[in-house]
C-alpha cells in the first residue's frame, strides 16, 4: 500500500512539472507568433493562428485554441484555402468536443463532412469518428454507430490499424450502455487484437479494462479482476498515462462486488482525483456516483446521496444522457432502500423513459442494418477488387493479342497491297451489290421478327390479364381470411382471457392476473391492428365511386361517433362551413375520423382544442382542408415518417394505435388524385392539410386559419 502510494505522489508531481513547463513552451510560442498576427500579412496571420491553435488543443486550453482556430477559418475562407478551411474546421469539431459542447461539435463535424464526402481518404475517416463520439456520448446512438460504421469502412480501405482499433474500441461502448455485454466484449476483444498486433500499449490497457468493466456487469467477477489487474500492472509501467483513472475505477468496483467496501472507497477516490486533474467529466459523474453508493453500503445515507445527486447534476450538464441511466437506477435503488418512496418512484419513471429512449426497438434494428450495410459493402469492394485483379490479366493478355495480330496484319497488308489495288474497283461494285442484297434480307428478317414480337406479346398479354385475375380472387380469398378466420379466434381468445379474468381475479395471484391482462390487452390490439391492415389493403382494390356528399354531414357522424373519446379528453371541437363534395363517402369519413381521432389522442391535455376547416390556397383555387390541434405536435424532421404503414414515432405505452390510420389518410387522398402533408413545433400542436381534387358542389365561406408562428397554408 505504501509502495502504491509513493508511486501515485510521484506521478502527480510529475505531471504538475510537465504542465508547468508545457505552459511556458506555450507562452513563448505565443510571443514568437503574435509579431506574424499583428504583421497584416494574411497568409503569416493564417499560418500563425493555425500553429497557435493547435498548440493550446494540445495543452488542454480548448477555450483558447477556439479563439485562435475561428481567426483563422475565416482567414482561409477569406484566402480561398478550401483544404486548409476543411483541416481548421477539423480542430475546431475538437476544441468544441474537448470543451463539452457537443450540439456546436455535431453541427461543424457534419457540415465537413458533407463537403469532403467526395474526397473521403484519412480526413474523412476521422471527421466520421469524431462526429460519432460526440453523438455517442449525448446518447444518440443510431447516428454514432452509423459513423462509427462509416469511419471503419474508410480506415479498412486505408488499412489504418491504430484507426480501425479505435473504431471497434467505441462500437463495443455503445454496445455495453445498451446493457449488450456479450456484444461489447466481441468488440472489445477486436480492439485487443488489433492493439497487440502493432503493439499500442494505451488500446491495450483501454481493451482490457473495458473486457474487465463488461465482466463485472455480468457478475463474472473472477474474470473481471483478471483483466483489470492486467489493465492496472500496464498502466503504471506506462508512468502514468490518463487510463489509469479508468483502471482504477474498475478495481475499485470489483473490491465493491466482493464487498470490500473500504478497498473499493480507495480506488474510486483515486480514480475520482485523477478524473478532476485531466477534465475528464464523463469519469468525473461514474466516480462521485460510485463513491456516493459506497458510503451508502457503508451506512452513511445522507453522504452517499449527496455524491448521487451530485453526479446526477453533473450528468445533466453534460448531457451525458447513457451514464444518467445508471445514476437514476441508483438514485432510485438506494431511495427506496431507506423509505424515500416518492423520490424514488420519479427516478425509476425518468430510468424507464430513458432507457427506452436509448434501447428501444427502432434503434437496435437502426443499428443492425447499419452493420448490416457494412458488412455488405465490404463484401462488395471484395468482389470489385478480384473482379478488377481478372480485368486487368484479361486486359493484359488482349493487349498482346491485339499486338500480335497488328503484326500479322501489317505482314499481310505489305504483302498483298499491289493486288489489292488492282482488284480494288471490282471488289467495291461487288461489295455494293452484296450490301443491297444483305440489306433487303435484312429488311425481311425484321418485318418476320416483328410480326413473331407481335404475336408473342399477345400472348404474353392474355396471361398476364390471366395472372391478374388469379391474383384478385387470391386477395379476394385473403380478404375473407384476414375478416373472419383470422378474427374468430382473436375473439375466442379474448373472449375466454375476459373469462379468466372475471372468474379467478385475486385467486392466482398477481402475476398471473397481470398475465391475463396483458393477454386481453394485445388481443384487443392485434385485433385493431388487424382491421386497420384490412382497411388498407382493401383500399387498393376497393372501386372508387362517385356520390354527393355532405362534408359537415361527414364530420358531424365522426364527432358523434367519437363523443366517448371526446367528452373523456374534455375535448373543445370547432367546425367551419364546410362544402358538398361528389365522392366516395364511406372513404372521405374514415378520412375525416382517422384524422380527428389523431388530434385527439395528442391534444394538449390542459386545454384541449381540436379546429376543422377550409379554405383557398394562397396560389391556385382549389381547396385545402384542415384538422388542426393545439397537442404534443411532431418534429418535422419526420413530417414523411408518420405517412408511412407502421411507422409510429411513440411507444404504444404512451399512446394507443396501429401505426395504419395515417397510412389510410394518405391513401384516400391520392386515390382523389389530392395531397396531404403536415406542419408542426413540438410543443404547439400540429396542423394537417390535405385536397382532394373532386367536384364541389357550393362554394364554402372564406375562413382565415388562426395566425401561428411557424405554420402556413403554403405547400413546399
Amino acid at each position: 500500500m505504501i509502495k502504491s502510494r509513493s508511486i501515485l505522489l510521484t506521478l502527480f508531481f510529475s505531471l504538475i512539472a510537465i504542465s508547468f513547463l508545457s505552459a511556458n513552451k506555450l507562452d513563448s510560442l505565443e510571443n514568437v507568433l503574435q509579431s506574424k498576427i499583428n504583421s497584416g500579412n494574411a497568409k503569416e496571420q493564417l499560418d500563425a493562428n493555425i500553429k497557435l491553435g493547435k498548440a493550446n488543443l494540445n495543452n488542454n486550453q480548448s477555450g483558447k485554441a477556439l479563439k485562435y482556430l475561428l481567426e483563422a477559418e475565416a482567414l482561409s475562407i477569406k484566402l480561398k484555402e478550401n483544404k486548409l478551411t476543411y483541416e481548421i474546421q477539423y480542430q475546431i469539431g475538437l476544441s468544441y468536443i474537448y470543451s463539452h459542447k457537443y450540439e456546436e461539435a455535431i453541427s461543424v463535424l457534419a457540415q465537413l463532412i458533407q463537403n469532403i464526402s467526395g474526397d473521403g481518404g484519412k480526413p474523412l475517416g476521422d471527421a466520421c469518428y469524431r462526429l460519432a463520439k460526440a453523438y455517442q456520448v449525448i446518447g444518440n446512438n443510431e447516428l454514432a454507430f452509423e459513423y462509427h460504421f462509416k469511419a471503419l469502412q474508410i480506415r479498412e480501405e486505408l488499412k489504418d490499424q491504430k484507426g480501425i482499433a479505435y473504431s471497434f474500441y467505441h462500437i463495443g461502448g455503445i454496445h455495453f450502455y445498451q446493457l449488450n455485454y456479450h456484444k461489447a466484449i466481441e468488440y472489445y476483444e477486436k480492439c485487443l487484437t488489433v492493439a497487440e498486433k502493432i503493439d499500442h500499449k494505451v488500446l491495450k490497457i483501454s481493451s482490457f479494462g473495458a473486457i474487465g468493466g463488461a465482466y463485472s456487469r455480468m457478475n463474472q467477477r473472477e474474470l473481471s479482476l483478471e483483466y483489470n489487474l492486467k489493465a492496472y500492472e500496464l498502466s503504471l509501467a506506462l508512468d502514468g498515462q490518463p487510463q489509469l483513472s479508468y483502471i482504477t475505477f474498475n478495481l475499485g468496483d470489483n473490491y465493491q462486488t466482493l464487498g470490500n467496501y473500504q478497498k473499493a472507497l480507495e480506488y474510486f477516490v483515486q480514480s475520482h482525483e485523477r478524473n478532476i486533474k485531466n477534465n475528464d467529466q464523463w469519469g468525473q459523474i461514474s466516480s462521485t456516483k460510485k463513491i456516493g453508493e459506497i458510503y451508502i453500503a457503508i451506512g452513511n445515507q445522507k453522504k452517499g446521496l449527496e455524491y448521487l445527486r451530485e453526479s446526477l447534476i453533473l450528468a445533466e450538464k453534460l448531457g451525458a444522457r447513457p451514464i444518467m441511466l445508471d445514476v437514476y437506477k441508483s438514485l432510485a435503488t438506494n431511495l427506496d432502500n431507506i423509505g424515500e418512496f416518492e423520490e424514488a418512484n420519479m427516478y425509476y419513471r425518468n430510468f424507464s423513459a430513458l432507457k427506452d429512449s436509448l434501447r428501444n426497438e427502432a434503434t437496435l434494428q437502426k443499428m443492425s442494418d447499419t452493420k448490416m450495410q457494412y458488412e455488405i459493402t465490404k463484401k462488395e469492394k471484395d468482389i470489385l477488387k478480384r473482379d478488377a485483379e481478372l480485368q486487368s490479366t484479361y486486359r493484359n493478355f488482349l493487349i498482346v493479342g491485339l499486338l500480335a495480330l497488328m503484326v500479322i496484319l501489317w505482314q499481310v497488308h505489305s504483302k498483298y497491297k499491289t493486288q489489292t489495288e488492282h482488284n480494288k474497283i471490282q471488289t467495291e461494285k461487288k461489295h455494293q451489290i452484296q450490301q443491297q442484297n444483305m440489306e433487303l434480307e435484312k429488311a425481311h428478317l425484321k418485318q418476320i421478327e416483328t410480326n413473331q414480337l407481335l404475336q408473342e406479346q399477345n400472348e404474353q398479354s392474355l396471361i398476364q390479364n390471366k395472372k391478374l385475375e388469379r391474383k384478385n380472387d387470391e386477395l379476394q380469398r385473403f380478404a375473407y381470411i384476414a375478416s373472419h378466420d383470422l378474427k374468430e379466434p382473436l375473439r375466442n381468445i379474448g373472449s375466454f382471457a375476459t373469462l379468466l379474468k372475471r372468474r379467478f381475479k385475486g385467486q392466482l395471484g398477481a402475476d398471473a392476473d397481470d398475465y391475463i391482462d396483458f393477454i386481453t390487452t394485445n388481443v384487443s390490439r392485434m385485433y385493431d391492428l388487424l382491421h386497420e391492415v384490412l382497411m388498407y389493403s382493401k383500399l387498393e382494390n376497393e372501386e372508387v365511386y362517385e356520390e354527393p356528399v355532405s362534408l359537415n354531414e361527414v364530420v358531424d357522424t365522426v364527432v358523434e361517433t367519437l363523443k366517448g373519446k371526446i367528452m373523456e379528453h374534455n375535448v373543445d371541437i370547432k367546425v367551419a362551413n364546410l362544402p358538398e363534395v361528389k365522392g366516395h363517402k364511406s372513404h372521405l369519413n374514415q378520412l375525416f375520423q382517422n384524422l380527428i381521432s389523431n388530434s385527439i389522442k395528442y391534444t394538449n391535455k390542459e386545454n384541449p382544442q381540436v379546429e376543422i376547416g377550409v379554405k383557398e390556397r394562397f396560389q391556385g383555387n382549389d381547396l385545402v382542408y384542415y384538422v388542426k390541434d393545439n397537442g404534443i405536435g411532431i418534429d418535422m424532421e419526420f413530417k414523411e415518417r408518420v405517412f408511412e404503414i407502421f411507422k409510429r414515432l411513440h411507444g404504444k405505452d404512451e399512446y394507443e394505435g396501429t401505426g395504419v390510420g395515417l397510412a389510410i389518410c394518405k391513401k384516400i387522398v391520392n386515390q382523389n388524385n389530392g395531397e396531404i402533408w403536415v406542419e408542426s413545433e413540438l410543443g404547439k400542436g400540429a396542423i394537417f392539410y390535405f385536397t382532394l381534387n373532386i367536384e364541389t358542389e357550393m362554394t364554402p365561406m372564406r375562413l382565415e386559419l388562426p395566425a401561428e408562428e411557424g405554420l402556413s397554408m403554403e405547400m413546399n
